[in-house]
């Protein structure tokens, strides 16, 4: 892919000697072609031609919703005092206020993988929404999501179907550690600006991985640099008090964030990539549709290491910590399906859960939890089946739940059960 807003990790002696944070966009490297036109472009609206005009990936979630990252919309400079000095809140984090740009800046391209393809059309963005607790530390953003209305319902479009929200008050699993998800995007094709950027829609498959490994391979390069003389007296140039002189000052792996990738695999994302998907259940390969016909995305792309050849994970936006915030956004109480009801019936070792629902839906989220660890919390998506069965050994239980969605529209939760085999 080409240029665009990508965050990536930089040297702290080029942050502290050049601009105080570098902004990137990633792209897709050591991917593949995919026909299929899973995301969206973010491009500038001035620029006619649209591959020269695409700077950022997104995600279609209604029809006239795009999802993207904060970043690729906005700016947001670190405030300093007329003597040159950091305005550092109470935290100890750099303020930046957000400078979100306006929607006349960009349209949106759709329908089609190569973005000179005669399937593509561009729509105008209407209205810019910014995650109201989007902030960005030195080095990497926080809660970096933003919705863009368009002007006119797109017509044709893969609509991405979100992962739902977490049980309130409990841990959640959307995808186990090491399980693969798939990132797209129309990014720079490796580290060296000689492998280019391409026209079609790439995509790569991405191990999860553990967010506390992701927390340590950030926080490694940057406890290295603070252990360097010139670093720390630059920061105390720059009025940073010596008790906020920690990785935390630089950069924050959140739980409202998911990482994925492969230690300098030179797999990943790239300059350019940024808002574009993380998904699974995405055959690409070979060009198939899902089973129940959706991609569910789990991710936004955000920031990053050195497009795959450094030991930092990619780091995405978790999309089901936002599911509620998006839906505050972008539902109403005409599209938002009815609180259902679920009954569990026990015969022998078979158990067999019914949900009724007190009108039409697109589909179920069933949420379960094992009695050995009742507040962790996963998922299976039902899509439009009402009833859910099967055998289980002696000593096993469940405490299930469940939601129903209409599109990417989520009711609230049905009352709870629990059974067991005796």
């Amino acid at each position: 892919m080409k240029m665009g807003q990508k965050l990536t990790w930089v040297s702290l002696f080029i942050l502290l000697n050049s601009s105080l944070f570098a902004s990137e966009n990633n792209r897709i490297l050591s991917g593949e072609n995919i026909g299929t036109p899973i995301a969206v472009g973010l491009l500038a609206r001035s620029v006619a031609d649209s591959y020269i005009a695409q700077s950022c990936g997104g995600s279609l979630i209604a029809a006239d919703w795009v999802m993207t990252a904060a970043h690729c919309v906005s700016d947001a400079e670190l405030l300093t005092t007329d003597d040159g000095l950091l305005v550092l809140n109470a935290d100890g984090k750099p303020e930046a206020p957000v400078q979100k740009k306006p929607a006349d800046n960009y349209d949106i391209w759709v329908g089609d993988t190569d973005l000179y393809g005669e399937n593509g059309r561009r729509i105008a963005v209407e209205e810019i929404i910014i995650n109201e607790g989007y902030a960005r530390l030195f080095l990497s953003p926080i809660n970096d999501i933003a919705l863009l209305k368009l002007k006119e319902p797109v017509k044709r479009g893969i609509i991405m179907k979100l992962a739902p929200p977490p049980v309130e008050g409990a841990r959640f699993t959307e995808l186990a550690i090491g399980e693969l998800a798939t990132a797209v995007g129309w990014g720079q094709l490796g580290s060296s600006p000689h492998l280019g950027v391409p026209r079609v829609l790439n995509a790569v498959a991405l191990p999860i991985v553990d967010r506390q490994q992701c927390r340590n391979a950030s926080r490694d390069p940057i406890n290295l640099a603070l252990q360097d003389p010139e670093t720390l007296a630059g920061l105390t140039e720059l009025g940073v008090p010596l008790q906020f002189q920690t990785p935390e000052l630089f950069t924050e792996i959140t739980n409202e964030m998911v990482c994925a990738g492969v230690d300098k695999s030179e797999a990943g994302t790239c300059s350019g990539d940024s808002g574009g998907p993380l998904i699974y259940n995405s055959p690409y390969l070979n060009d198939n549709a899902p089973v129940d016909g959706f991609f569910t995305q789990v991710g936004i792309t955000s920031f990053g290491g050195d497009c795959g050849s450094s030991s930092i994970p990619d780091a995405f936006t978790r999309v089901s910590s936002f599911t509620n915030w998006i839906d505050s956004k972008i539902c109403t109480a005409e599209t938002t399906p009815p609180v259902s009801q679920i009954a569990i019936a026990v015969q022998g070792n078979r158990g067999v859960l019914t949900i009724d629902s007190a009108d039409a839906f697109t589909g179920n989220i069933l949420y379960f939890a094992s009695k050995a660890d009742p507040s962790h919390y996963f998922y299976i998506d039902m899509g439009s089946s009402a009833l859910i069965q099967g055998s289980f050994k002696s000593g096993e239980g469940f405490n299930l739940v469940t939601r129903s969605y209409r599109n990417n529209c989520f009711s609230g939760l049905s009352n709870a059960v629990e059974f067991f085999i005796p």
